[in-house]
Formats: C-alpha cells, structure tokens, sequence
C-alpha cells in the first residue's frame, strides 16, 4: 500500500512557523505519510503562511496561488487565514486552519491515528519551509532568519504561546490566540534533552516571552532561574529573545546575575520607535528613560552582550524628530544591531485608521533613512521589506 505524500511550503515564515513545520513533519511521519520532495508528486499540499506584513501577504498569496495548481489536495495553514481571510479568500476557499487552532489540525485528518497532541513540540525549525517558496516572485523580500547560509538555526526553547499585546498596527493577536505558557516541567524537560545533545547555546522563542507564567501564577525570571539551577556546564549560554520593554524594565534587577555570569549573551527588545508619542498611539511601553537605564544596567553588568531591537518606520504620522528621537534612543540603548521592519497598515488595526498614512514610497524613505542613520553610527542594520 503506498503512503500519502505530504508536500509543505511557506512564505519565508517566522522561526515560530519554522518550528510548526518541523512539529507538522513529525506528526505526518507518525502518521504513516512521506515527505514529497515536490509539489508535483504530493496527494496533500500544505501552505503554511505568514501574513506580518503587506508584502508577506502578497507572498503568501501567490504562493497558495502556485499550489493550486497541482492536484493534491491542498490546505493553508498559519496566520493568513485570520489576519488577511479576504486575501485568501480571493483566491482559496478550501480547508484551513489559523496558527491559534493548530490543536485542531486533527479534524483535517480524520483518517489519522496518532493525534498531533501527541507529537512534542520542535526544537529547530524546517529550514527549508522558512526560503522563499518561489525566489523569482514578482514580490520578493528580504531573505529573514539567516536561514540561506545551509546553517540550522537555533536550538529554540518555545515557552509560549499566543499574545495578550494589543499594539494597534498588529493584528497578530487574532492569528495566535490567547497567551498560553509552556509548563514549567514541559520547559525543562525540553532544555535538558538539548543540553544532553550537547548543544552550548539555547534561544527562548515566543511571540511574547517575558510574559511567561503569569496565566500559571509564575514569572519570567522563575522560569530562567529553574533552567539555570539544572545547567552545570558554565559555557552554556542563552539568547532572550523579543522580550517587551515594559517586563525588561520590570524584571532588569532580577535578569542581571544571568547576565553577569555571562549565561545570556544576546538579549532582544523590540522597542519599535524612540518617540514617546508614536509609542502611545502604537499602545506601546512609552518610558524610553526607563527602557534605557534598563539597558544601561545590563551593559554595565556584561560589557559584551550583544542587544539587539526591533524598529519600525514609517508609522502614521512620523516626523524627522520622530527619527531623531529613535536614532538617539537607540545610542542611549547602547544597541548593536537594529531590525528595521516598514510599517504596514494591516486589516482590522487602529493604525490602519489613523492619518496621516504615508505612501509605500515615502514608507520606503523614512526606513533608507533611519538605516542610514544608524549604520553611519555604527549599528549593524538588518532591513527588512
């Protein structure tokens, strides 16, 4: 009897997607199906989408697009189908499943025998899920995640789930769900069996990892502080990944011995903008005094951390002081490196409504812009488009 044949692409999905699909691999392994190594040949298509901004939703569109093509039975999974349905409804109305009703997925299989709560979560993602599904697109982007150098990042330690942020240009909340933390025994259990296979350095991943434990009645820095007490190897280090500026200011005095012990050696915070005013109408931590002495304290205790922050530019309403004040935010932060996103007026968020909206091309200047900047003082500068 021959197996059913599973093919799965993405839009150059996030490394959380990323991990979805490596948990997706295992759990159609588990169900007596093979991989197809190409469209072509497969019985079942699955597109696993990412709608982050305008033009991942374009991708992610024509790639649903391409897939229909073929005669496999085809079902789009990720955040496309709610934070862009129309799009997708444009062009796909079959089966789908949004990222926050993945423990469903088994309704889409009812033929199955080994539920997908059964299937542990990834530790590293599928690579090949996270490249450009169709590199000659007639909307390419930046190649995310470093996942072109051949090199599988990570290993990631996902804590969570899902986010409770309402910043007003996302409309991610209504593609993850409700925050959700890992158990802690599930967590630890997950960063022994990685320090057993002898990995040295482990990233923390969530949409909103600092967040961890307040819906189980823990905190963010009681999870590290149990992940530390089981590492004996003192050249293990750790990546803290998209911590919010509003818990770094909460937990700073509680997250400095890791950093002077030299266990976490690159930290992330998504700042988004330096304004104060802009902060407020993304419904963002707005104190950027506060973030930076947070930041200072951490330089202070470990002098070669590597920080890093998200940036976004071209928000409704930027002025040249706007980018002034994020260009002497990010100097206050002492930060290395910056990832700087355009902003997208996204379906369904605030932002979207709000005046003045800038053109694609002005979007374009304010980000050469702030990258040249911050290039010119320094900064290693990752563009994204």
């Amino acid at each position: 009897m021959n197996k059913t044949k599973i093919f799965i692409a993405g839009n150059q999905v996030c490394m959380k997607r990323g991990l979805d699909a490596e948990r997706l691999q295992r759990y159609f392994r588990a169900n007596q199906c093979e991989l197809a190594e190409s469209p072509q040949d497969a019985d079942i298509l699955v597109a696993l989408t990412c709608a982050f901004i305008g033009s991942y939703v374009k991708t992610a569109v024509a790639m649903v697009e391409s897939l229909k093509r073929y005669p496999g039975r085809l079902i789009v999974l990720g955040c496309l189908p709610a934070m862009n349905p129309d799009e997708l409804e444009s062009v796909f109305t079959g089966p789908n499943l949004a990222t926050r009703d993945f423990d469903t997925i088994d309704s889409l299989f009812p033929e199955f025998t080994v539920p997908w709560a059964s299937i542990p979560d990834a530790n590293v993602p599928d690579v090949p899920v996270m490249t450009s599904f169709d590199p000659e697109s007639p909307c390419p982007i930046y190649i995310r995640n470093a996942v072109t150098s051949g090199k599988k990042p990570g290993p990631f330690l996902r804590i969570a789930w899902g986010c409770n942020n309402r910043c007003s240009y996302c409309s991610h909340p209504a593609a993850l769900g409700p925050f959700k933390s890992k158990p802690l025994e599930i967590c630890l259990q997950e960063y022994a069996a990685l320090l057993a296979a002898g990995h040295k350095h482990v990233v923390f991943h969530a949409n909103d990892p600092s967040d961890y434990g307040l819906d189980i009645g823990l905190t963010y820095p009681h999870l590290l502080q149990k992940l530390d007490e089981i590492t004996e190897d003192p050249s293990v280090h750790w990546t803290l990944a998209d911590v919010n500026p509003a818990r770094l200011v909460r937990y700073v005095d509680d997250l400095l011995p890791f950093f002077q012990k030299g266990r976490v050696t690159h930290l992330s915070v998504p700042i988004q903008t330096g304004s104060p005013r802009l902060l407020h109408s993304m419904r963002r931590y707005p104190y950027i005094d506060r973030v930076a002495e947070a930041f200072q304290k951490i330089r202070a205790a470990a002098p070669n951390i590597h920080l890093i922050t998200h940036l976004i530019a071209g928000f409704p309403g930027e002025t040249m002081e706007d980018i002034d004040q994020t260009v002497e935010m990010v100097e206050q932060c002492s930060c290395n490196r910056a990832m700087i996103f355009p902003y997208s007026a996204n379906p369904g968020t605030d932002a979207a409504k709000m005046e003045p909206q800038f053109t694609q091309k002005e979007i374009n200047d304010h980000q050469s812009l702030l990258c040249e900047r911050l290039k010119a003082r320094g900064l290693a500068v990752d563009r994204f488009q």
